[in-house]
């Protein structure tokens, strides 16, 4: 690192921009998610692109505006933004089948050229995605799409655009034809190119946008492979092994869990910490509450203001380890700044869980309330903290039918716990060796 910001120093305006890449890449693999953003700037602006760095840059750009757009269905009632959602997701996949030529009859910059511009895009959707800024993310996988279909070809990057594209219209906007349309290209295009990175690239999108839809199965299966695919990219190897790991905490499996987190070879403070964080949550729901607290004090330090999922399920984790509503409280005042719901669930769920009968919990259960007819994952939880919050039988009965449709046992357990129904909430734990007195 210390040789490239040399070379940098005394590079030409044409090799500037490369090597700032270069750099921002090695400071990502080592979970400095800060000095990454910035030599992204450094290469993008040296190419001459405009990179916005605020919510109030992006009134020129199209992507902003569609992705805008695309959000509305979760900010109206539940009925409209659901018939919104539907015709939106139709529209959209019908405009999209429409011939690309007009991309890519525009004139490229020189291929290499390209590609890096493409690439530090890559990157900075990565970024703002972490961060939380879904307008700024789409913004820029706009600009990676758009860059990478302009070199012409099929290409990894394009593969990924198309994967990263998918899982996002799972996991931050409700729209799953739009989804599988992309899911589709991204597959055959790395069918196409027959390389093992790309592929295992593709599935982890892919893996991702099952466990949002509740298909066990079809997730633990993609995820792994995306995994053995991986070969010498440890991180992205850790990535799946995380998400996996978090499929088992799903389904009740905390066995399985611990086996992956404690084998996770975590190759940087990013991935540690979401490592860390399962742990706890682990931990916790097994009854070990000291262990818990003890590992999510242990990852306190590589909380990163930068990645702003990592905060949120840090924060939710730990007020459940200690059983503090208190812990809570900064979380819930600040629901509006959350990115996906899909990767926020757990920190939102349990802060909202940890603090029913506060005030403040009221803004946890509106949030999750309001996703709940999007995001399959999310819905669960919903519902039954929906219920306990409002004394609310029929909330409580939903809460238990989705848990139990989309087997979740933990969720389907509290629900069973909340309506009374004790001896049965612990049948449906004890096979999963789940935890006996969740929040007693």
């Amino acid at each position: 690192m210390d040789a490239l910001r040399q070379q940098l120093e005394t590079a030409s305006p044409e090799e500037r921009p490369v090597l700032a890449r270069q750099l921002a890449e090695l400071c990502y693999e080592q979970g400095d998610l800060g000095e990454c953003r910035r030599w992204l700037n450094v290469c993008l602006e040296g190419f001459g692109c405009r990179v916005p760095h605020r919510r109030s840059e992006l009134w020129r750009s199209p992507h902003a505006w569609q992705f805008w757009l695309l959000q509305l269905p979760l900010k109206l009632p539940s009925r409209l933004g659901s018939w919104l959602a539907r015709w939106l997701d139709e529209n959209a996949v019908r405009s999209l089948t429409r011939p690309t030529e007009k991309l890519r009859a525009l004139p490229p910059a020189a291929p290499s050229r390209q590609m890096e511009m493409v690439l530090a895009w890559d990157r900075l959707t990565m970024l703002e995605a972490f961060e939380g800024e879904l307008d700024l993310a789409f913004h820029a996988g706009g600009e990676m799409g758009a860059g990478a279909t302009r070199l012409g070809a099929p290409s990894g990057v394009l593969a990924r655009s198309y994967a990263m594209t998918a899982a996002g219209c799972t996991t931050t906007i409700p729209l799953p034809r739009l989804a599988d349309f992309y899911r589709k290209h991204s597959l055959e295009m790395a069918r196409e190119l027959g390389d093992p990175a790309v592929m295992s690239q593709v599935l982890y999108c892919h893996g991702a946008i099952e466990m949002g839809r509740t298909h066990w199965a079809e997730a633990e299966l993609l995820l792994r492979e995306a995994a053995g695919l991986a070969g010498e990219d440890l991180r992205l190897q850790a990535e799946c092994e995380v998400v996996l790991a978090d499929v088992y905490l799903c389904q009740g499996k905390l066995g399985r869990a611990f086996e992956l987190i404690d084998g996770l070879d975590r190759p940087d403070p990013q991935m540690r910490l979401y490592a860390g964080v399962l742990r706890g949550l682990l931990l916790a729901l097994t009854g070990r509450s000291p262990e818990a607290i003890e590992v999510l004090a242990e990852v306190a330090p590589l909380v990163n203001v930068h990645d702003r999922i990592a905060v949120t399920n840090w924060r939710g984790a730990n007020a459940m380890a200690h059983r503090d509503a208190g812990l809570a409280l900064p979380l819930l005042r600040r629901l509006g700044e959350l990115p996906a719901p899909h990767w926020c669930r757990l920190g939102v769920f349990w802060a909202t869980y940890t603090a029913l009968g506060r005030p403040e919990a009221r803004a946890g259960v509106n949030w999750l309330v309001r996703r709940a007819p999007f995001f399959p994952l999310c819905a669960p939880g919903a519902w039954l903290c929906r219920g306990v919050a409002a004394g609310d039988t029929r909330a409580l009965e939903r809460a238990l039918q989705l848990a139990e449709e989309s087997a979740m046992p933990l969720e389907a357990g509290l629900a069973l716990r909340h309506l009374g129904r004790e001896e049965q909430a612990q049948a449906r734990w004890e096979p999963h060796g789940l935890i006996r007195s969740p929040g007693s």
